[in-house]
């Protein structure tokens, strides 16, 4: 698929064309598939020099056959976390709240969430962030679910890495995009953690 910008119309149905067959591919990996794939990404993060120096990482917690990454953080208690809950008002966002694996709650979407009283994580605190998605492409370009709301926190979280969780079979050559798309800088999969070519660009300051 072009990564090309195209008209509104255009480009929101090359994305729900893109969020059907991902979804599908995902759902037809076996249960014993996704686990081993989740202890191998599990496993490259571990490896990633960012990730040892980070003192707070916001991840999340799995949903429709995403990658677990509770075992991650229950190994790490040395670093803060913060999983996302989704806010409706004044306008839909998120914000991200300390992990507690005793104090969470289930949204409607099918995954936890933390309490509402749990300690809030403000933006700019975070030094890494493990970014969900449905598809990625070798660029660093993202397809969620469509309700923006990645899109929206990102560009808050200035300073913080962001690394894209996939498997592997969610990596895709392009993906439809406009300017209001965020990147990830590098992207793990069960075969490696690399720089995508949006965190290329950065360094050699482009």
């Amino acid at each position: 698929m072009s990564a090309n910008p195209r008209a509104p119309e255009a480009l929101a149905a090359a994305k729900k064309e893109l969020r059907g067959f991902a979804q599908a591919r995902r759902e037809a990996m076996g249960e014993a598939e996704r686990l081993g794939a989740s202890q191998a990404i599990a496993r490259a993060l571990e490896s990633f020099s960012a990730f040892g120096a980070a003192k707070v990482v916001l991840a999340f917690m799995a949903m429709r056959g995403e990658v677990d990454l509770r075992p991650l953080i229950e190994r790490h208690p040395e670093k803060e976390w913060g999983i996302p809950r989704i806010v409706r008002a004044p306008a839909p966002h998120l914000e991200f709240h300390t992990y507690d694996a005793q104090r969470l709650v289930a949204h409607a979407y099918g995954m936890l969430e933390p309490a509402e009283s749990q300690a809030r994580i403000e933006p700019g605190e975070a030094d890494l962030v493990l970014v969900p998605g449905l598809a990625f492409s070798p660029a660093g370009h993202r397809l969620g679910y469509g309700g923006g709301y990645y899109d929206r926190y990102l560009p808050t979280a200035e300073r913080a890495v962001r690394v894209g969780i996939a498997y592997r079979l969610q990596v895709v050559d392009g993906i439809p995009h406009h300017a209001a798309d965020q990147k990830v800088h590098y992207l793990a999969t069960e075969d490696g953690l690399w720089p995508c070519a949006a965190a290329l660009r950065e360094e050699k300051g482009a």
